[in-house]
């Protein structure tokens, strides 16, 4: 288990022109047309097992093997073996009616449209009561460079683990997870702090964090064959109720007497 560090970017005539698709450092990020600096922590190295697939692409997971740490070996791909050749057939045309129908919106340039299918399209043109659809990947037909770079190895067993939950959930969110292993049942207990699990009911996206974990640390870690995710939910601190109330309980017949003398110090004066 390794970390990579990857930097990916179209390759054009005029650097000026060139696209930053790919980062996994924070320095690099900002160079992504995405890029947002309240995310800033999501941008780290990729988890990659050699040999394995389905972790980095596999033209780069190919190069791995016998790589130093911190060489750096940059890897040129032609399109048709990165997002592959633009097509004439994957540019659809359909009604504005249609487009309005399906996407409950009128169309504009640059706005991305879904199919039955699932398959997402942008919209290009806009005329004459049609909408032209592009279905290619926005980087079909362009070269592409890749700078790879390994930059750490995973041995320790806790440190697998959190480089797992980093692959599913990217952020600090791994250190803040309390770990423990039966080794005699192979059981990993999971304990989620109550704020991450506020996280994810937030995001939606919490049992597809707990399934795809799981998923992993059973296919790829020996040492577990059972996951078990422990939710923490403390109880709110209570306010201590035994103040003193002397001022706010007053005897009734003791603050009658009260008025009264005070009334006949009144005329008295």
């Amino acid at each position: 288990m390794v970390k990579v560090d990857i930097f990916g970017k179209t390759v054009e005539d005029d650097p000026e022109k060139e696209i930053v698709f790919q980062a996994s450092n924070q320095e690099d990020a900002k160079k992504l047309l995405s890029y947002e600096e309240s995310k800033a922590s999501q941008y780290v190295p990729e988890l990659a097992i050699v040999g394995e697939k389905g972790f980095i692409m596999d033209k780069i997971d190919e190069i791995l093997p016998g790589m130093k740490y911190f060489e750096e070996k940059v890897l040129e791909l032609d399109a048709e073996d990165a997002f592959g050749k633009r097509e004439g057939k994957k540019i659809k045309r359909i009604s504005t009616r249609k487009y309005r129908k399906n996407m409950n919106e009128p169309p504009k340039l640059g706005a991305t449209y879904k199919n039955k299918k699932g398959e997402q399209g942008r919209v290009i043109k806009i005329g004459s009561g049609r909408v032209f659809l592009d279905f290619n990947h926005p980087l079909a037909g362009k070269d592409v460079e890749y700078r790879v770079k390994v930059v750490d190895k995973i041995e320790d067993f806790k440190d697998q683990v959190r480089a797992f939950i980093e692959r599913r959930m990217p952020g600090p969110t791994a250190e803040m997870m309390e770990l423990d292993l039966d080794k005699e049942e192979k059981t990993l207990f999971i304990n989620i702090p109550q704020n991450i699990v506020f996280q994810m009911a937030q995001q939606q996206g919490g049992i597809y964090f707990k399934m795809g974990l799981a998923y992993d640390l059973q296919e790829f870690m020996d040492d577990v064959d059972v996951v078990k995710f422990v939710e923490t939910y403390e109880k709110p601190e209570s306010h201590d109720h035994d103040h003193d109330h002397d001022d706010e309980h007053v005897d009734v017949e003791e603050a009658e007497e009260q008025i009264e003398i005070d009334e006949s110090e009144e005329d008295s004066e």
